[in-house]
């Protein structure tokens, strides 16, 4: 008997031990912090995130309790997992991804508008641009994406960006360049105000 609780103790010593190691190996592992000053270096100031001509806006209108309630029911349906495709997912990263994407934006709850064109050149030269801040902040919530704007150029897509306003959040599917300090100059409040006012327009 002591010495099968002898062994179970071993046991234990050898887990922690492992737990303890990986840890370590992970903290070696971790970049070099950058101050916010590193950061601010590296940033050109105004440099567009990319280039387009058109931008749609796909947005769906459920609160959080509402989807929660649909992903607990006992049955899940086509229709929920297009929802939680298109609120939880980042962007997609291979073609299978954009099947469900794709399908995500064209079902029957998202409301889909085309931006008018007299936003186009704040948003590519005020609001999809690389800029220095004071102070990198993230929110811990959960991001629910209700907000997608497709961007094209000449009627190819270039850019998916994703949004959460109420967690302060974004995703954007590809591009080079540096968006750490996005939302941190007031884009969020100003997208919310294009989409706002765009909604008014035919």
């Amino acid at each position: 008997m002591e010495k099968f609780i002898s062994m179970k103790i071993l046991f234990r010593l050898m887990i922690l031990f492992l737990l303890i190691s990986c840890n370590k190996k992970a903290e070696q592992e971790l970049p070099e912090y950058e101050t916010q000053e590193e950061l601010n270096n590296r940033i050109t100031e105004g440099k567009p995130f990319f280039d387009f001509d058109e931008v749609v806006h796909y947005q769906i209108d459920i609160s959080e309790e509402d989807y929660y309630k649909l992903k607990k029911e006992d049955t899940v349906s086509r229709q929920t997992e297009l929802l939680q495709v298109f609120l939880e997912w980042e962007n997609p990263s291979n073609d299978e991804d954009k099947v469900d994407f794709y399908e995500a934006l064209n079902s029957d709850r998202v409301v889909k508008k085309v931006v008018n064109s007299k936003y186009s050149d704040e948003l590519r030269t005020k609001i999809f641009t690389e800029k220095t801040c004071d102070e990198v902040t993230v929110t811990s919530c959960l991001p629910l994406y209700r907000d997608i704007f497709v961007l094209s150029k000449n009627k190819k897509e270039t850019e998916i960006v994703k949004i959460c306003f109420d967690c302060k959040q974004v995703s954007f599917s590809k591009g080079i360049f540096i968006y750490d300090c996005f939302g941190m100059n007031g884009e969020f409040k100003r997208l919310q105000e294009i989409i706002s006012e765009n909604k008014k327009l035919k």
